[in-house]
């Protein structure tokens, strides 16, 4: 199944698992590209120059082939979600996120960190699906050929879903480096800041424009510049976005109090707004999801 040079993927998976880490020591470094989550636990990762970092939930660290190395837990939970990269394209994608040879740096807002975590869920289960596709193609005749297209689909949506995630990350990485964007954007800060803390508040436009200290006419007018929407549309964007992460992540919550979490009053309004966004109810879209996950 392997491909020839020039028909490489721009971004290929080699290998993506989450696990409790054991103490990698890489003098020559790895052949491939690495991203790496810490999702539990303390550790320390040691880069090329002989420094050493502190790992903690959040963190992350990617490095380039042939770049030394070593990272460890010092405690026993120390748990590293990790993916293995190469492909025609990841050199200019390090490249073009400043990555030279190794960074570290945190994730600091838990939002973000559940974020990322389902995103490398998203490689994981479509690159698992490839291999197992794969293997089922040494079959004859038309079933192998169907299992080979079922191979080469799953892998490029791993492919794209990898893109996605360090695409993310690479954002992420920028907002610790440099701070909000300037402009529209960056004019709203305080406001973005205020909405992630209190979506599950009954806020409005007004709110909004109070924490800025403008009119209601002004913050919409600064939302259609840095976004091309309304206030009210991305504070429910924001809400929708976390009932979206409370269905995959609370099983035990019914559609009705996650509803609640994410700032909706009415539980048969924000079925009708949760499947215009989604395309599908709720219920349906945790289904789909744990479905994925089997």
């Amino acid at each position: 199944m392997e491909r020839n040079e020039e028909g490489r993927l721009p971004i290929a998976v080699r290998g993506i698992a989450r696990r409790l880490q054991r103490h990698i020591v890489r003098r020559e470094g790895h052949t491939l590209y690495q991203v790496s989550l810490i999702t539990k636990g303390s550790g320390v990762y040691i880069d090329e120059g002989g420094i050493k970092h502190d790992l903690k939930r959040g963190s992350v660290f990617m490095f380039r082939p042939g770049v030394p190395h070593e990272y460890y837990g010092i405690t026993r939970d120390f748990e590293n979600y990790w993916v293995n990269i190469d492909g025609n394209g990841i050199e200019e994608m390090f490249t073009y996120i400043g990555v030279d040879e190794s960074c570290v740096y945190l994730i600091d807002d838990e939002y973000d960190i559940d974020r990322i975590i389902l995103m490398f869920d998203e490689v994981r289960r479509a690159y698992w699906d490839a291999r197992s596709g794969e293997n089922a193609s040494i079959k004859n005749g038309i079933s192998a050929e169907l299992d080979y297209n079922k191979y080469i689909e799953s892998d490029m949506i791993a492919s794209t879903s990898a893109y996605s995630l360090i695409g993310n990350i690479a954002i992420l990485l920028n907002r610790a480096k440099h701070g909000p964007a300037k402009g529209g954007a960056g004019e709203l800060a305080p406001v973005l800041e205020m909405i992630q803390r209190r979506y599950m508040e009954n806020i409005g436009v007004t709110d909004m424009a109070e924490e800025l200290g403008v009119s209601v006419n002004k913050i919409a007018a600064m939302f259609k510049k840095a976004y091309g929407i309304t206030p009210g549309r991305f504070l429910m964007n924001t809400r929708l976005n976390f009932a979206e992460l409370f269905l995959r992540r609370m099983e035990y919550k019914t559609v009705k109090q996650i509803s609640e979490m994410a700032g909706f009053s009415n539980s048969g309004y924000f079925i009708r707004v949760f499947k215009s966004k989604f395309g599908v109810t709720p219920e349906t879209y945790r289904e789909m999801y744990k479905g994925a996950k089997s």
